[in-house]
């Protein structure tokens, strides 16, 4: 490490405690998509206690701006999502959330808390900044149809960032490991609605009724077999039922059966493809079975591509944090709306889970937990990148001073 990271190494480790106790805050008092209010009246407190002027953006939103010291007015964005989900948290812990049915069991109280440090850290070495940054505090990420991201990224501040960086902690990898990578790396999230309109009876009739149940399993068959068989195997493709509704009572054939799913992929081609398919299937599975047959279908956010330059910068912090325990790969099939923003951006995958493999939770678990060891590298690396991207401008800058001085030099002698 440089003496400027290990300072801002020995800056981080001097706020452990308040990082602990910033994300137990966060997963104790957690709030789902659009009602994060309470979070939003914490996250402005703690930032104007820094001396920063804090707004509230697109709702319960936050966002606040720190100028560099050194700063020659390039604009780095870094973003936490703030939502909790629908989920009945059975952790156990003793910071579990106490609100019922809701729990941060996506580790979004985790990205709340290295923000803020890091929003502590960067104001303690503002004399030194080279770039300016705007804080990010999204809420409405886990909302597939009306997500933060899709609001924020029109803000002005937002828009006028060069770059924008952000991560997310996964308990499915060890912590103190990280992933990253230029190009794709999270899918596209859309999701489809097939409702299935038959004529219910008694269920000891069923030559009197037309069955909606047995047209929503061969929907299903269908839909499988079309992915096998209708897409290149080498291409990321997913279509699949998730949920499957039908009827109340042991003897009444039902009149309606509601299946819900997602849809998944990386290639643009092949997502314009899913809405065609699911229409083609539902016509002639409508039409063997005499039932009616409903699809709509629903984009959600886009691929998620990581820039290749603010990758490259976001590649020499990290392999000075994690050494060999950065690793390439980590495409995922989950979704995630930061691929909504515009700006030129970068997406570190963060490993929060337990060193025992057996002990590891998914994302999106009620057992989901992290190590909050984790924690301290998510901080680094929000700091580092901010001095890594202003040396690399004032790299650029000093270059192109000397390719001037060097033309004009050209001319005089001419």
């Amino acid at each position: 490490m440089t003496k400027r990271e290990e300072e801002i190494a020995a800056r981080v480790a001097q706020h452990k405690d308040e990082l602990t106790a910033l994300r137990r805050e966060f997963h104790a008092h957690p709030e789902i998509s659009w009602k994060e209010s309470g979070t939003q009246e914490k996250i402005i407190a703690y930032l104007q206690a820094l001396g920063l002027t804090a707004e509230r953006a697109v709702g319960t939103g936050v966002l606040a701006y720190l100028r560099g010291g050194k700063s020659k007015g390039a604009l780095l964005g870094m973003r936490a999502d703030m939502d909790a989900l629908p989920v009945q948290e059975e952790t156990g812990l003793p910071f579990a959330s106490e609100v019922p049915g809701v729990m941060h069991a996506c580790g979004h109280d985790s990205h709340l808390a290295m923000l803020l440090v890091a929003a502590r850290v960067l104001t303690e070495l503002q004399a030194e900044l080279p770039v300016d940054i705007l804080f990010v505090f999204q809420p409405a990420e886990e909302e597939i149809r009306n997500s933060g991201a899709g609001q924020m990224k029109d803000h002005p501040l937002v828009r006028r960032c060069d770059r924008l960086i952000g991560l997310h902690i996964w308990g499915d990898m060890e912590a103190g490991t990280a992933t990253l990578e230029s190009g794709p790396v999270m899918a596209a999230s859309d999701t489809f609605r097939v409702e299935i309109s038959g004529r219910g009876g008694h269920g000891a009739a069923p030559q009197r009724a037309i069955d909606p149940i047995p047209a929503g399993c061969l929907f299903v068959e269908e839909l499988q077999r079309a992915i096998a068989r209708e897409f290149d195997p080498q291409t990321a493709a997913l279509l699949g039922v998730t949920s499957f509704q039908a009827g109340q009572s042991a003897n009444v054939i039902p009149d309606r059966a509601v299946l819900l799913g997602t849809g998944r992929c990386f290639d643009k081609a092949v997502r314009e493809r899913f809405p065609a398919l699911l229409e083609r299937i539902a016509r002639g599975i409508g039409e063997s079975t005499g039932t009616e047959i409903r699809v709509r279908y629903e984009p959600g956010p886009p691929p998620l591509i990581n820039d290749a330059a603010c990758t490259e910068t976001a590649r020499r912090v990290a392999s000075s944090i994690f050494g060999d325990r950065l690793r390439s790969g980590g495409v995922r099939m989950s979704g995630e709306d930061f691929a909504k923003y515009e700006n030129p951006k970068c997406f570190l995958a963060l490993g929060g889970g337990s060193a025992d493999a057996e002990k590891r939770y998914p994302n999106h678990s009620p057992q989901f937990q992290i190590e909050e060891s984790a924690l301290a590298y998510g901080v680094r690396f929000f700091v580092n990148d901010a001095f890594c991207y202003g040396e690399e401008l004032c790299g650029e800058f000093i270059k192109n001073s000397w390719n001037f001085a060097e033309n004009r030099s050209k001319i005089r002698a001419a």
